[in-house]
């Protein structure tokens, strides 16, 4: 399949439908480097609902489009609620390769689409950007010394869990680059998640498609002035505690809590992805653009 694709050659009856649509979507295979977005349609496909049913605007909204839902073979998921619903979908989805189309019902909704832009272009949407985004791998060493593993698709973290601050030793590839950390914890974040929590802490959002992600310190007190730093795709964070007795820390997985941990390692997943698909005229580009120059 992948040398018929290089040389130019038809592929389609060694793929299945929605193989040959991905592969087409990202230029996959053709011996140049593929693409983290596409445009494209959803007009020819069904979807499944993944919806939060305490909120009264998605139950409204899953009624209106539940014509277009269809358990039976759906090619994308649709995502009613806000930025949690979504997170939710990403972590129970991803490794079904369906995209996810959010309309949002919640509050700032970074993840979804306006419900306004998305019933005044028609749904399915006809003309929509595809972004493929890397999850993160999360290693973690527990407080009892076993050890587990997770994906993130916002951000991790760790961060005191006593009144006392948290002593961190924090290296990157293998180098020690703060020896000691002294802060009330510390995150990780894909370009996806550089909206959430990593802004709040003072970093700067990242562009959709950065070949990077962060490393931000939550209230640092040493070293001075110290905030974030930039990471490389293939790079790896080790953030060891230093007084796991005295000192204990949490971890967090998009939010949700890990347990006490010693040590936690995270990376760019080489295989995890999820595929979120955005109106074209707003795509998570500009989403980003315009927080960067909001009006003060």
């Amino acid at each position: 399949m992948r040398a018929k694709l290089l040389h130019g050659h038809d592929a389609s009856p060694l793929l299945t439908h929605k193989a040959a649509r991905y592969i087409e979507r990202y230029g996959l295979y053709r011996g140049n480097n593929s693409s983290s977005w596409s445009r494209g349609t959803l007009t020819d496909l069904n979807c499944e609902l993944a919806s939060d049913p305490h909120n009264e605007r998605a139950r409204e909204w899953a009624a209106k489009l539940g014509a277009h839902c269809q358990s039976a073979d759906p090619g994308f998921i649709l995502t009613l609620g806000g930025d949690g619903t979504m997170l939710r979908a990403i972590r129970e989805h991803w490794r079904r390769r369906l995209p996810f189309f959010g309309v949002n019902a919640g509050h700032f909704g970074f993840l979804m689409n306006a419900p306004d832009a998305v019933f005044a272009a028609g749904f399915p949407p006809p003309d929509i950007i595809f972004r493929q985004l890397p999850l993160l791998f999360i290693e973690f060493e527990m407080e009892n010394g076993e050890r587990k593993t997770g994906y993130a698709f916002n951000d991790a973290w760790v961060e005191r869990s006593t009144s006392q601050s948290a002593w961190l030793h924090v290296s990157v590839n293998d180098v020690p680059r703060l020896p000691k950390l002294v802060a009330d914890g510390a995150l990780v974040s894909t370009a996806a998640g550089s909206t959430a929590y990593a802004r709040s802490m003072g970093a700067s959002p990242l562009l959709a498609n950065s070949p990077a992600w962060l490393l931000v310190g939550s209230n640092v007190q040493d070293p001075p002035h110290w905030k974030s730093a930039l990471l490389s795709y293939d790079s790896t964070i080790e953030i060891q505690n230093l007084e796991p007795e005295s000192r204990p820390v949490c971890a967090f997985v998009d939010g949700i809590e890990q347990g006490r941990v010693r040590s936690f390692k995270a990376r760019l997943s080489r295989a995890a992805a999820a595929e979120l698909v955005f109106l074209a005229n707003h795509d998570m580009a500009e989403k980003i653009a315009a927080i960067q120059f909001a009006k003060i």
